[in-house]
């Protein structure tokens, strides 16, 4: 088992592109799962679409401060949204961001205290936010 202690931009950025491609690789699963609140059937492909760009913007960046890195990721994610999935998912990077303590690396609780903000920010995007809309 590998003991991570912190979390720098460059992790960040890792983490991200890694989850854009497990993401874009289930899609359709998705695509499939999604019911509330319609079966439109496209959920999947536009998380994994605003992931895939925001990792394709990301990965010519080399940021070591996470505050930076997250900020970029958050505008990133705001640029590529696609859909209501990739606005709700743009609002949790920019919430991600937002939560970060003002230092170059997040330690583990530093890091799950900007997740979070950042699900507080995801379900603040949501007139009358429902489990299973987000």
């Amino acid at each position: 088992m590998i003991s991570i202690g912190y979390l720098d931009g460059v992790r960040l950025s890792r983490a991200v592109i890694a989850g854009a491609h497990f993401v874009a690789e289930r899609a359709e699963a998705l695509n499939k799962i999604n019911v509330f609140p319609v079966p439109d059937g496209d959920t999947g492909t536009n998380v994994a679409s605003t992931l895939q760009k925001i990792s394709a913007g990301i990965s010519r960046t080399r940021l070591r401060d996470i505050r930076e890195m997250s900020k970029a990721l958050a505008d990133q994610a705001i640029g590529a949204a696609r859909g209501n999935s990739g606005a709700i998912l743009a609002q949790f990077f920019w919430g991600f961001s937002e939560g970060l303590p003002d230092s170059p690396r997040a330690s583990t609780s530093g890091f799950g205290a900007a997740v979070v903000r950042a699900a507080e920010s995801a379900y603040g995007a949501i007139a009358r936010p429902v489990e299973g809309t987000i």
